[in-house]
């Protein structure tokens, strides 16, 4: 019998259950084909070039993330600090990055795009003049503070950009180009660190970040002008998702308590605060989308695997091969450059094959990365490095796979805010791998040479068990068999306030 409940008494499952069963039925062989519009297939008019200044800006954003930490030695040196005080250069800059890109994905969703990069970015350049000119430690750290509050609108940008002016079809592609960008400032990054140490003092890294100056113009030219969208900002729970995630991030990094204790009390008042709030910060519709709330739970899984990649690999190179920075700097170039280089023909290739085939290339790559990490890693640096190629692409094909998919999940109106949720639950997953690696290093490593690989062995293992399990899951939940092979998803539900 059919159901003859109104659609708004069913369940999101059921409504969800029906939205695939019909697209499903649409994609039978017998069915005529409707030629896809313009519309469905054409980017806006100037998203091509406004998707190379965003990828130009996420470059210069990913350097400036992490090249600060080979001069954390000099800086503790230079202010007479502990390494525990300096690191919150380091520390600091990533909570706020962290919460920032949430806020301004929601913010998105109620103001100007344009008129919110303006703002972050001219953060971003005021608080890289504040740290090349300051001669306290204090006013350097200020200064990084607020370069990381400004920089946060990148990440959202990044994920709100290719939503808004692609269509689903030729989405990957835009997508491939951030990724694309992302790889190749990670890879530069500590060159450019290296090289500005070597040559000139510290200070001068903080040079880097004012070329998106220079975006600036750019950004304003090429976005539409866009209307408010009118709607209040619900400040409370924001600063409730703000202080849980802070302490949350703080407790995996410092492993304390107190401060995982105080980041569950303060999550269980922002559930409690967005069921009764009119305007909640994140509107609680939007986890019971089915597919965009096992989405959430696949790029969490994708980022354990992933931040091996840039976290372990030194730490092996280092402890099992016993080679210096510099060398191991250079050994990493080649992986994140050729990830670089090819991301943007792995968006193309989701458009063309669908993210679901390259999904599972992305997670065959990965299962041969981890295999011969675990075995083979300790005989010889080579192999290692000659590994972290094939890793380092898989991830790239990985993220662009899982971010096309889960922004098909979600209306354009929550685009913001739900793409900003999942940029911080993946710096949230990341610091917990972070953590959780340091603490089995710490527990079960010690000593150098190959005596010190049996622990990295047992940590790729696992990882490899990770990515078979993300793998299944992706297939058991989000594959769907059809002629097109192209969606990967269920089709997004609308979201009733």
């Amino acid at each position: 019998m059919s159901d003859k409940r109104p659609a708004d008494e069913r369940s999101a499952d059921e409504r969800a259950a029906a939205a695939a069963s019909a697209s499903a039925a649409t994609e039978r062989p017998a069915a005529p084909s409707v030629p896809p519009t313009s519309a469905e297939t054409e980017p806006r008019p100037g998203a091509e070039r406004l998707i190379g200044v965003l990828a130009f800006t996420m470059a210069i954003s990913s350097m400036s993330a992490m090249m600060f930490t080979i001069v954390l030695p000099e800086m503790k040196a230079e202010f007479g600090l502990s390494l525990s005080q300096v690191s919150w250069m380091m520390t600091g800059y990533m909570l706020i990055y962290a919460i920032g890109s949430a806020i301004y994905g929601k913010l998105a969703d109620l103001f100007s795009l344009k008129n919110l990069l303006t703002f972050g970015l001219s953060l971003f350049i005021i608080g890289s003049f504040i740290g090349l000119v300051s001669s306290s430690y204090g006013a350097v750290l200020a200064g990084r503070l607020i370069q990381s509050a400004g920089a946060a609108v990148v990440p959202a940008a990044a994920m709100i950009i290719p939503i808004r002016y692609f269509p689903p079809a030729v989405r990957g592609r835009a997508l491939g180009m951030t990724a694309s960008a992302l790889a190749l400032g990670n890879a530069i990054g500590p060159i450019f660190a290296a090289l500005v140490v070597s040559t000139l003092h510290w200070r001068w890294l903080f040079c880097a970040p004012l070329l998106v100056l220079l975006t600036l113009p750019l950004f304003r030219r090429y976005l539409v002008d866009e209307p408010a969208k009118g709607g209040s900002l619900d400040l409370a729970g924001g600063l409730l998702l703000a202080g849980s995630s802070a302490s949350l991030l703080l407790a995996l990094t410092e492993w304390s308590l107190w401060y995982a204790a105080a980041g569950l009390v303060l999550a269980l008042l922002l559930a409690l605060r967005l069921r009764t709030a009119r305007e909640p910060f994140l509107r609680p519709a939007l986890f019971r989308i089915p597919a965009y709330r096992q989405g959430l739970l696949l790029m969490m899984l994708a980022m354990v695997s992933g931040y091996a990649l840039p976290f372990l690999t030194p730490q092996l190179l280092s402890s099992v091969h016993e080679l210096s920075p510099g060398v191991i700097g250079f050994a990493m170039v080649p992986a994140a450059g050729l990830a670089a280089l090819l991301g943007r023909a792995a968006g193309r290739l989701a458009d063309r094959k669908g993210n679901a085939y390259v999904f599972y290339v992305a997670a065959s790559l990965l299962l041969t990365f981890f295999g011969l990490m675990a075995l083979l890693a300790g005989a010889s640096p080579w192999i290692a490095g000659g590994a972290l190629v094939l890793g380092q692409l898989g991830q790239t094909m990985l993220q662009i796979s899982l971010m096309n998919s889960v922004s098909r999940t979600l209306p354009t109106d929550q685009a913001g805010a739900g793409m900003g949720l999942v940029s911080l639950l993946n710096f949230l997953t990341g610091a917990a791998a972070g953590a959780a690696f340091s603490r089995l290093l710490d527990s079960f490593g010690g000593g150098t040479g190959v005596g010190a690989f049996p622990v990295f062995g047992l940590i790729y293992a696992g990882l490899f068990v990770v990515v078979g399990l993300l793998a299944l899951t992706f297939r058991y939940r989000f594959s769907r068999s059809g002629q097109s092979g192209r969606e990967t998803m269920p089709l997004r539900e609308s979201i009733d306030s």
